[in-house]
């Protein structure tokens, strides 16, 4: 379930409608990609059409007009333009890796569902590796340091 303002937007399953929404970002840049990749006529606010051939471009133009599936758009899309803004481009390839993930976990899921019991384990899991990530940056930092009194 999805709130807004106090009022429900969405009633039914959460992983289905970020599945549905990740499907028409990804269907909308995977042509995009790579050096053969060919261009998108979308039509602008005056009717004429404007040809593009970048991801961003066309992914800042979609919405929906139902208000769940333009929140979970948003949610991608606000990922995938962190991609782009760290490395200066991938906004088509960051969304396309994550509606593969996304379909892959849903197949997973359907082949061995989880019980309360794995899930809770799974948190633990994540938990634990996200603790053990945050020491590896601090080491990779201290590592960093080290090194740069070296020259």
């Amino acid at each position: 379930m999805i709130k807004d303002k106090g009022t429900y937007i969405y009633d039914g399953n959460v992983y289905d409608l970020f599945l549905s929404a990740s499907d028409i970002l990804a269907k909308a840049v995977t042509h995009t990609l790579g050096p053969k990749g060919t261009n998108s006529a979308i039509p602008t606010q005056n009717e004429y059409l404007s040809i593009i051939n970048d991801g961003k471009s066309i992914v800042e133009r979609l919405s929906s007009d139902d208000k769940a599936l333009r929140f979970a758009m948003n949610t991608l899309k606000e990922s995938s333009f962190a991609t782009n803004q760290r490395a200066s481009d991938g906004t088509s390839s960051s969304l396309v890796v994550q509606n593969q993930l996304l379909n892959h976990i849903k197949e997973w899921n359907e082949a061995f569902p989880l019980t309360p019991i794995d899930s809770k384990f799974l948190i633990e899991a994540r938990d634990k590796l996200l603790e053990l990530l945050k020491v590896m940056k601090d080491y990779e930092a201290y590592c960093y340091i080290i090194d740069d009194n070296k020259h």
